[in-house]
């Protein structure tokens, strides 16, 4: 049983944040029908599903038309959003009974900087008035996420969301936490940033473990199948669901040989031992 899938319904998020290294030249949205396809072969396989690799699925306009197919399968969706398209329209498809969970990755706003249309209080405005709706039935959960801890650059920004966060949530507890509770259902996260792994970069380790293949999958936006969320080039391809059912792609020799590998505490594939996500948080 996989604990989440990634499907990547779109590989366009319309910005250029620096800590997202892999770049994607021809945008692209992946077909209701091979969303299906996806969906029906991922049944009793996990029961959350991420619509995301690279792209912001909250530029999809037809969004409710994936959310519609992943309720008819019963998966809990996780949705994650640089939150910069944020409009009533989207708040409203993020509302649908479907979504267990709303990730908003706060740091792109600043990543983004001169390119800006909006300020910052009008950018977090939205999102913390969605944060105040998340406790209506279905709840869903929400997380303003700061992954940019450690980077001196990003000071003054942190400083500033978490000043307008104290004017719309209350001072509460310490800021300084890494998981802060901002409201019910919603949660203020920090972390560091990761570096991605890249066939081309220097080695970190060549022991250690994964959940990858295990415990997740990512499903690119045409139909590759890739063994984690941050193989977003396909490089470690296991197949194409298009033409290969599900499980003879989670019985092929490669998904095996990295299975077996993680759990020996073997990292067999070069891209695994490049991941600065895997060094840091397993």
């Amino acid at each position: 049983m996989l604990s989440k899938a990634y499907i990547e319904i779109t590989n366009f998020c319309g910005l250029n944040c620096d800590f997202c290294e892999p770049k994607k030249a021809k945008p692209m949205q992946m077909g209701l029908g091979l969303f299906e396809t996806i969906s029906r072969e991922l049944q009793d396989k996990t029961q959350d599903i991420a619509y995301h690799m690279l792209g912001d699925p909250a530029t999809v306009e037809n969004l409710s038309d994936y959310l519609d197919i992943s309720f008819k399968y019963g998966f809990r969706v996780h949705i994650t959003t640089s939150g910069y398209y944020l409009d009533n329209k989207i708040a409203s498809t993020l509302m649908h009974k479907a979504v267990k969970q709303v990730n908003f990755s706060l740091s792109s706003f600043y990543s983004n900087g001169k390119h800006n249309k909006q300020t910052l209080d009008e950018y977090l405005s939205k999102i913390t008035a969605f944060a105040k709706k998340s406790i209506e039935k279905p709840k869903r959960f929400v997380n303003l996420r700061l992954w940019n801890i450690g980077n001196e650059r990003y000071n003054d920004f942190n400083r500033n969301v978490e000043t307008i966060l104290i004017r719309e949530f209350g001072e509460g507890s310490d800021f300084d936490a890494k998981k802060r509770r901002l409201a019910p259902y919603t949660m203020l996260v920090k972390d560091t940033m990761f570096s991605w792994p890249d066939i081309d970069k220097a080695e970190l380790a060549n022991t250690g473990s994964c959940h990858a293949v295990k415990g997740q999958l990512g499903f690119l936006v045409d139909g590759t199948v890739a063994p984690c969320c941050l193989d977003a080039k396909g490089v470690m391809r296991l197949g194409d669901i298009k033409t290969t059912p599900l499980e003879e792609i989670l019985n092929s020799k490669r998904a095996i040989e990295m299975k077996r590998g993680f759990e020996q505490n073997i990292l067999i594939e070069k891209m695994c031992r490049t991941c600065g996500f895997r060094e840091m948080r397993l």
